[in-house]
């Protein structure tokens, strides 16, 4: 089972919303999926790397669109923690997938 979300959404989200708005609504997604964002193991190997390439996905159409403000929210929500701050950073780092179309 293939997990995908939608990155190519994002962009379209924020002229028709606040970007405020449309953050309320994203990040704390954002947040679980950079916190829970399991390591490929056993015979769910597929499904582990397809939600890291959808999360990777996702930061990187959020990234694109609010660009450092996307780590400075990070840093300023009690929930995210360390750990999940450090994905977030790797996963910008390493040039986050976002498809262009």
């Amino acid at each position: 089972m293939a997990v995908t979300f939608d990155a190519d959404l994002v962009p379209k989200l924020f002229p028709r919303k606040s970007l405020q708005s449309a953050l309320v609504h994203i990040l704390p997604v954002v947040w679980s999926l950079i916190g829970s964002t399991p390591k490929a193991a056993g015979g769910v190997a597929s499904s582990a790397a397809s939600l890291r390439t959808a999360t990777a996905r996702l930061v990187g159409a959020l990234y694109h669109e609010i660009g450092e403000s996307l780590l400075d929210a990070a840093n300023n929500t009690s929930s995210v923690t360390l750990s999940a701050r450090r994905n977030l950073r790797q996963i910008i780092d390493n040039g986050a997938l976002v498809s262009r179309g």
